[in-house]
């Protein structure tokens, strides 16, 4: 029994490293640096540039890994990368040392893929990272909360092939990894335009998808502002069951307690989707009344589905004997918020 777990093991080791060759140990080729572009996130989450580079509000650093070009023969496997705020810049961080360490640039292309949060915090995203194709690149799935989403951190990531130790950054850098950081999921926020005195009990949408499976074939180094030219709900493969209900609780008066116009639940992530039998839907209190809910369909022509890195506020009337909700919905984007060029791992 000793001697087969001892030909189990040893076929483990040659598995990994067959999975996983090691960078040469010449520094001749030069290190591999990072440019970053950040993309901005949901305000329970990143509020700005700065937070995105806090470890505390779990930025700062990020998970990278590299392939060989259109192969799944990895080059570098999860490693740990770390901003360091005094002279700004990314490094490669050694979890067994504890310390700075290198990477170096082999004689051919890469394929990079990155996410943000780092992996031990992905257990707050929802997210969990699946399997890599060298034609298909990165896939990962998600399992997001349908209730309580104050703790729940968003999840971004990058994927740029065809890198090498020519690869330039904007200032003519060579060596660099132009990493640009993209959301996969979506964000709705609800507002109340109008209604009558009422107490808010609770609010949400009907009828979605929380999991789901993304196979991400996109390169997303596009500095030209056309990342959404190629993402669509299409990247998501849904599973489970359909008819699931996001409620977040509000328990306010209105107008005393909820002001017109202001948001009264989310942002909330959300896995990009068609509409076509999604609702909005909110209960409430009217004269010490019992409760009544009342829902909509949300699908438009103008906005039938969600999609990758958009956010969608619904701005909501309530009439009186609402039997009906009226809404407008407000479409944008997650927009880059800037470029940082933080050469070099030295």
């Amino acid at each position: 029994m000793r001697q087969i777990l001892t030909y189990i093991l040893w076929f483990a080791i040659l598995l990994g490293t067959a999975a996983c060759r090691k960078d040469g140990p010449s520094s001749l080729e030069g290190t591999i640096g990072f440019g970053v572009v950040q993309a901005e996130t949901r305000t329970t989450a990143f509020e700005s540039d700065d937070d995105l580079l806090d470890t505390g509000k779990g930025g700062g650093n990020f998970t990278v890994s590299a392939y060989d070009e259109g192969k799944e023969t990895c080059y570098i496997s999860s490693q740990r990368v770390w901003y360091f705020a005094d002279d700004s810049k990314w490094r490669f961080w050694d979890e067994a040392t504890n310390n700075v360490t290198h990477r170096y640039w082999p004689n051919s292309n890469l394929d990079f893929f990155a996410y943000m949060p780092y992996s031990p915090d992905l257990d707050k995203t929802g997210i969990t990272i699946g399997t890599y194709s060298g034609q298909n690149g990165p896939s990962f799935s998600c399992d997001l909360p349908l209730d309580d989403q104050s703790g729940l951190q968003e999840f971004i990531y990058a994927y740029s092939t065809r890198q090498n130790k020519n690869s330039t950054s904007r200032e003519g850098e060579k060596g660099v990894v132009q990493l640009r950081f993209v959301h996969p999921l979506s964000a709705v926020i609800i507002k109340l335009d109008q209604s009558y005195r009422m107490k808010v009990n609770s609010i949400g949408f009907s009828g979605i998808y929380n999991t789901g499976t993304y196979r991400n074939a996109h390169n997303t180094l596009d500095f030209d502002g056309n990342q959404d030219a190629n993402f669509t709900y299409t990247d998501w493969t849904p599973s489970g069951e359909k008819n699931k209900s996001l409620t977040a609780i509000v328990d306010k008066e209105v107008p005393d307690e909820i002001n017109y116009g202001s948001p009264i639940g989310g942002p909330y992530l959300v896995m990009p989707q068609r509409l076509e039998e999604v609702s909005v839907k909110i209960t409430f209190e009217r004269d010490d009344k019992e409760p009544e809910t009342r829902s909509t369909i949300i699908y438009r022509d103008d906005v039938p589905s969600w999609e990758p890195g958009k956010r969608y506020t619904y701005s909501l009337t309530l009439g009186d004997p609402l039997e009906e909700i009226m809404f407008n919905v407000y479409v944008d984007e997650w927009d880059v918020i800037g470029y940082r060029n933080d050469i070099g791992v030295e």
